[in-house]
């Protein structure tokens, strides 16, 4: 699948943070406010703490002097207090080696490639569309529960389906059990798709 050339941008204009449960937490447009519900963290938080760790950065008063930032400030991100903006998430992924994609969405490969590359150009592409990113995170995260290997383009096309499907739908709530529905059954289909492909095979 090709995807949009762009700059390669962080596009969380409408912050949409998703806890573990894939639950969106607020709308919040400005950076650096505090969510209003801390726990459970958010999977890009404890992604984020986990590769710092295994980086070998084991104080993150030395990573947050990487990056700029006051040890404060980037303890807030660990806990899924605040999230980083733009600038800093490519800060941080530069300083880890590791995709923006991955760190921020758990999608496509944990070191940067020009695949993650064109997924995160695409997110800039789409940057107004309210719903893709909750998509994107529950979709990724139920290929991972399926033990489904799926590329970026794979899962950016799939969101995208997903988004098309809440065209007009403002309601955080109503948009949440919608997308999950919508996860559901994809996660049906997958399933039936693979037990076809396994008959086939016998």
């Amino acid at each position: 699948v090709r995807l949009p050339d762009m700059p390669v941008v962080h596009y969380r204009k409408y912050r949409l943070a998703v806890n573990r449960e894939g639950r969106l937490s607020g709308g919040v447009r400005s950076r650096g406010r505090m969510m209003k519900t801390p726990t459970p963290r958010p999977d890009w938080a404890v992604r984020l703490a986990e590769t710092r760790q295994a980086a070998g950065y084991t104080s993150q008063e030395r990573f947050a002097e990487a990056i700029g930032k006051s040890q404060s400030s980037y303890a807030a991100y660990e806990t899924g207090q605040s999230e980083p903006d733009h600038a800093t998430w490519r800060r941080i992924a530069s300083a880890l080696d590791v995709s923006p994609g991955w760190l921020v969405f758990g999608v496509g490969h944990r070191n940067p490639d020009q695949g993650d590359a064109n997924f995160w150009n695409a997110l800039e592409a789409n940057k107004d569309d309210l719903w893709l990113p909750l998509a994107i995170e529950r979709l990724s995260q139920m290929l991972a529960q399926e033990k489904f290997a799926a590329n970026a383009a794979f899962i950016f096309q799939l969101g995208m389906k997903v988004s098309r499907e809440l065209e007009g739908v403002q309601d955080h709530a109503e948009g949440r059990q919608r997308i999950e529905a919508i996860v559901n059954r994809e996660r049906a289909e997958l399933r039936k798709g693979l037990e076809r492909l396994r008959k086939s095979l016998l």
